[in-house]
């Protein structure tokens, strides 16, 4: 699920132990990081870009997570 997927790259990769340092270096609220991370809701695909940026994700993690999200949006429909 990408929802684990961000919850340990934030943590392993971003160096961010907590949600509210986390929205802080993406510019966007607690709330928002805390419901990608429980699977309530899907980052645009902008917005997972900039994720995976400000957490660092090597191209085999952004790989993984692009492959998720395309996943997961065509289960949804």
């Amino acid at each position: 699920m990408l929802s684990m997927m961000l919850r340990d790259l934030r943590v392993r990769r971003g160096g961010f132990e907590t949600l509210t340092a986390a929205a802080e270096a993406l510019g966007v609220r607690h709330s928002a990081v805390s419901r990608w991370e429980s699977g309530d809701r899907q980052p645009s695909p902008s917005r997972l870009a900039a994720i995976l940026d400000g957490y660092g994700a090597t191209k085999r993690e952004r790989d993984q997570a692009w492959a998720t999200y395309r996943a997961e949006m065509e289960a949804a429909i």
